[in-house]
């Protein structure tokens, strides 16, 4: 699909920020329930999937380590930058709906949630975290309309443009592109980079994952894993830890996707580094 109409668009967008606003005013009882319908329409819908996808796939954000600098100084610094901002506050509520995140612990050493009261850590999450995601997603999102202006379709490329200033992943997605960022044709010619052995494990890989019969939800999960995962391969030094990370995460989709990663050896070799592959 190379463009949506204008009444799919709008319907993405108003679905995205009436999930958006339910979590703002959600209770303990009911926000985790919001979050994960917030996140899955970001994850399946075909709109937001490609105006999420580059926040999804940008492997220069390290949720983890800022989380553990903002424990360590008990404050948090977001980014300057604000594509890096929207990728953090997007990763970060990722986390938390996938159970890979403190958020007790967060609340109570940064942003002095005391007491144990389960309303004051969701409201200073949605204060902190939740309203500016939203915020800033919904300028955007108008910004888009308003491009669109007596237009009945909208472009892929325009989509994506909403929320990537240059390239994901190498060139996968740049100015003239109509690709997702983690379309499986784009992750190919991405990989025809890098030597033989290595990029041969990693078509077959992408092949397989598409073969793969999952939910959407997972079969998207799996491509932009796959996404992060060659554009750290693709680092001049790529960093064990984070390459280990993201196979780690394509394995508790497909395990049998990453048995074809770990055969590469230059794949078999990051792991090693971090303790095999298991």
């Amino acid at each position: 699909m190379n463009e949506f109409s204008r009444r799919d668009v709008e319907r993405a967008f108003c679905k995205f920020n009436d999930s958006a606003h339910d979590l703002e005013m959600a209770d303990h009882a009911s926000w985790h329930g919001c979050l994960k319908l917030l996140v899955h329409h970001c994850r399946t819908d075909p709109v937001m999937r490609v105006v999420i996808s580059p926040l999804r796939t940008r492997t220069d954000i390290d949720v983890d380590a800022w989380c553990e600098s903002s424990m360590q100084s008990r404050t948090y610094q977001l980014p300057l930058d604000d594509d890096e901002r929207l990728s953090l506050l997007y990763q970060l509520l990722e986390q938390i709906h996938d159970e890979q995140f403190n958020l007790l612990g967060f609340a109570f050493n940064v942003l002095g949630v005391v007491g144990g009261h389960f309303d004051d850590t969701f409201n200073a999450f949605n204060e902190h975290f939740v309203r500016k995601f939203a915020r800033d997603v919904g300028y955007r999102l108008e910004a888009a309309l308003a491009d669109l202006e007596d237009q009945e379709t909208i472009s892929v490329e325009t989509m994506t443009n909403i929320f990537i200033g240059g390239d994901v992943v190498g060139s996968a997605v740049g100015p003239a592109a109509s690709v997702v960022a983690n379309d499986v044709c784009a992750l190919t010619a991405v990989v025809s980079g890098f030597d033989r052995e290595l990029r041969d494990a990693l078509v077959k890989a992408l092949n397989a994952a598409e073969a793969e019969e999952l939910p959407v939800a997972d079969k998207t999960d799996l491509r932009d894993e796959l996404a992060k995962l060659i554009a750290a391969l693709k680092e001049h030094e790529p960093e064990a830890g984070r390459v280990r990370r993201y196979w780690s995460r394509v394995k508790e989709i497909a395990p049998t996707v990453a048995s074809i990663l770990s055969s590469a050896k230059a794949i078999a070799e990051l792991l090693e580094k971090c303790g095999g592959a298991r």
